[in-house]
């Protein structure tokens, strides 16, 4: 068990692939809300996107790689469910958070529409990041424009890759890509 009223962050997304803007944007929000820990939350699918480019355990071992081994970032944590509540409510079984769910402000119009978003919305509190296109003038900003859409198509056309995501990562998509 954990300590009561931790403030944890989770970090919930496709990150197909991962880049320095979500690493950016996670940082951000440990920072302003002084989260102990962020936990990135790795989703298999999201039923409002379209199937991701890379399996889960891709993404995964892409996500680990951005992340810092500073025990602030934790490793990744996904499960089968695409089901947000199904996460927070087991990590409300482990103990007492004060759970900060960062999401990315392209998903405000959409989020009344998650499985069971009336009660998840009495167990989080929302931390909207502004992202390219849905700048909301939210706390969290990150002046970093990238999207995985654009890396998406960047890879698929073998484009340059540096500067957007870490090293670490572009070795990976190479090293699967051959």
């Amino acid at each position: 068990m954990v300590s009561e009223n931790v403030n944890i962050g989770v970090f919930g997304g496709s990150f197909d692939p991962p880049h320095f803007a979500h690493l950016y944007i996670a940082e951000e929000a440990r920072k302003l809300y002084d989260l102990e820990f962020v936990y990135w939350l790795l989703t298999e699918s999201n039923p409002l996107k379209k199937t991701p480019m890379y399996s889960i355990e891709q993404r995964n071992a892409m996500v680990n790689r951005l992340t810092p081994r500073n025990g602030v970032h934790c490793p990744v944590m996904f499960t089968k469910s695409n089901k947000t509540i199904d996460y927070i409510e087991h990590l409300n079984s482990c103990g007492k958070f004060n759970i900060h769910l960062i999401l990315g402000s392209d998903l405000k119009d959409s989020i009344k529409q998650w499985h069971r978003y009336s009660d998840l919305k009495n167990l989080v509190k929302f931390c909207w990041a502004d992202r390219p296109g849905h700048n909301t003038n939210e706390r969290i900003s990150c002046p970093i424009d990238i999207s995985s859409h654009s890396l998406r198509y960047r890879i698929e056309n073998n484009e340059n890759l540096y500067g957007l995501m870490s090293e670490q990562v572009i070795n990976y998509i190479n090293g699967i890509r051959i």
